[in-house]
């Protein structure tokens, strides 16, 4: 099985299970926040499989939400009314795309073997070019590319041009997959090719020096990734959500100490970990042909159920790529509906206060890259936009 056929049945199981814990939240007030999340891993192997696109989420049976009132955000008149039969429920109208929102390109880059260019063009033959694997932020909000063919890291300054680079083949790297920055500067970087001498993961301080390996972090996926949340690396696991696996100071971390709630079953959190290190976001579909979506957070060790919202938007819904939250506690998610890409924006209660559109990739298969998006904490989202012959950064926002 191709890893990016792993991918896609990795999202459909978390998704899946996901979208019956939200079942079981609002259909039994009396269990507890974590008996009610357990559920879904209980049920995990029993729920059907169905066929989905790539980074789509999974689709429970539709008998399992018909008591369910959708969070109403199509572009009608029906606005701020609620449905008494669902106390979660309220009818929202997401504004019309283009409301509240602003975008500035980061970097722009054209793919090749030049250093001035990033990854590698197609060599003919039907060939798909190798655009970066990963991209991150530094705390002064300079943006940092993984250009996982040239085996180095891409600093660029403020006008989107190359400031710096290091290499990480220095460091034993063939096909590093994934990277990010935390608070205090360390560098983490991922190695989860199993074929290619993986190096694990591997912390680096600012100046490209080594300071840790932890070469026994082997993921599961070759198409997982990490992020980091304070002084926390987590794994982005695909198949079952986000895993704390160390500290920046390269030393593994105890689930007991942990703020955050813990499957005890696989040791995953269902979702991704917001900047407090406490609250967990998730979402998936519940019904494509009718648009239907949801968004649960969730808080603390418990855990609390903060919320779980439905929602809807005109037809037919494709996928969920991405949702997450920033330091504010407002959440993002990214959207595909029929051919287009939307960005979603909600506050901190998951109201929706914005929506924009987004370009869609070309040329590239989205599957290929791990790392397209991250919510950065200052706020707003950067995406990575494939073409065939080159990489575009842009960030967009859509909160006021």
């Amino acid at each position: 099985m191709t890893s990016h056929k792993k991918w896609m049945v990795g999202a459909l199981l978390i998704l899946l299970s996901a979208a019956y814990f939200v079942y079981r939240i609002n259909s039994d007030s009396s269990t507890s926040a974590e008996a009610k999340i357990q559920v879904a891993s209980e049920q995990r192997d029993t729920l059907s499989s169905k066929s989905v696109n790539p980074r789509n989420s999974g689709i429970p049976e539709r008998n399992d939400h018909e008591s369910e009132t959708a969070v109403d955000i199509t572009t009608d008149s029906n606005i701020n009314t609620l449905d008494t039969s669902d106390a979660t429920a309220k009818r929202l109208m997401l504004p019309e795309p283009g409301t509240n929102a602003t975008h500035r390109v980061f970097a722009s880059v054209k793919y090749g073997l030049d250093e001035a260019q990033l990854g590698r063009k197609p060599q003919g033959g039907g060939e798909e070019p190798m655009p970066p694997q990963g991209f991150a932020v530094t705390a002064e909000g300079r943006l940092v590319v993984l250009d996982t063919f040239k085996q180095r890291l891409v600093y660029f300054d403020d006008n989107g041009q190359i400031e710096k680079t290091f290499n990480l083949a220095d460091a034993g790297f063939v096909m590093p997959s994934d990277v990010d920055i935390a608070e205090d500067g360390t560098i983490a970087v991922l190695d989860a090719d199993a074929g290619q001498a993986p190096q694990g993961l591997v912390f680096f301080n600012a100046d490209g020096t080594v300071k840790k390996r932890m070469p026994n972090i082997r993921p599961a996926s070759e198409t997982a990734g990490i992020y980091a949340v304070g002084d926390d690396i987590y794994l982005d696991n695909q198949i079952w959500g986000s895993e704390k696996i160390a500290t920046v100071n390269g030393e593994l971390t105890e689930t007991d100490e942990s703020n955050i709630y813990i499957q005890k079953e696989n040791g995953m959190t269902p979702g991704w970990v917001a900047p407090d290190n406490t609250t967990v976001v998730s979402a998936g579909i519940v019904q494509p042909e009718t648009g239907e979506f949801f968004i649960t957070v969730i808080r603390g060790k418990k855990p609390d159920h903060i919320f779980t919202h439905f929602y809807q938007k005109p037809p037919p819904l494709r996928a969920i790529s991405y949702a997450a939250a920033d330091a504010k506690g407002n959440l993002y998610a990214v959207l595909y509906y029929g051919d287009k890409c939307f960005l979603a924006c909600f506050d901190s209660a998951g109201t929706p206060v914005g929506q924009t559109e987004m370009p869609k990739h070309s040329g590239v298969d989205p599957g290929r890259p791990f790392r397209q998006y991250r919510v950065l904490a200052a706020g707003g989202l950067l995406y990575q936009v494939l073409s065939d012959t080159g990489s575009s950064y842009e960030w967009f926002d859509c909160h006021p």
